[in-house]
């Protein structure tokens, strides 16, 4: 649908799923920042594997981020069984890995410390809130804060729980992290490439 599975790009494939009517305005807005921070990156490669993927405790996973590779992976078979909106929302969330894993990691800047910090101190809370579970719901967001960044911005049943739990005391906190995600990107493209 959006990937050459022949010569798979990963900014050839965003551009298409942002010519598609059916791309929701917040997956537009996601995926126009993204595309407008990764040139200055180095490049992400993408490869769409035909072999059946797992991630650390031997979970089947539709795709990952690799950091020391800096490489998004699809799972062929799992992409063949998404929806297209599925399909986008996967993308999202490891495009969100490939930019945000090394700032979150190991931020250098003051604006990515800053932007380390206030997620942390986000995803804090929501770990506090359910530190009995291992997952809000189906999701796992709150295995770790680069996990509930990517979470947030590509998963919109994730992204409703967390507002619904949303403490009082902070105004709009799911405005916060949008903001936060906004004021990141302005610093990263007012500077240099940055080195994964």
């Amino acid at each position: 649908q959006y990937m050459d599975l022949v010569n798979p790009n990963i900014y050839s494939t965003i551009n298409k799923i942002l010519k598609d009517p059916s791309t929701t305005p917040q997956q537009r807005d996601i995926l126009n920042t993204l595309l407008s921070v990764s040139q200055f990156m180095p490049d992400i490669d993408f490869e769409l594997s035909r072999q059946v993927l797992y991630v650390e405790d031997d979970t089947f996973a539709s795709g990952y981020y690799s950091l020391a590779h800096n490489k998004i992976v699809i799972n062929a078979a799992a992409v063949s069984l998404m929806t297209k909106d599925q399909f986008k929302n996967l993308l999202i969330h490891e495009m969100v890995h490939a930019t945000f894993s090394s700032v979150l990691e190991n931020p250098r800047t003051p604006a990515e410390k800053t932007f380390a910090s206030e997620m942390k101190r986000i995803f804090e809370y929501y770990q506090e809130k359910y530190r009995d579970q291992e997952t809000i719901g189906d999701f796992y967001g709150i295995k770790n804060v680069d996990e509930f960044l990517a979470e947030f911005l590509s998963n919109p049943q994730f992204r409703a729980i967390v507002r619904e739990q949303a403490p009082e005391v902070h105004g709009s906190f799911i405005q916060s992290i949008l903001n936060l995600f906004r004021k990141m990107f302005a610093k990263l493209t007012g500077r240099s490439n940055r080195q994964v």
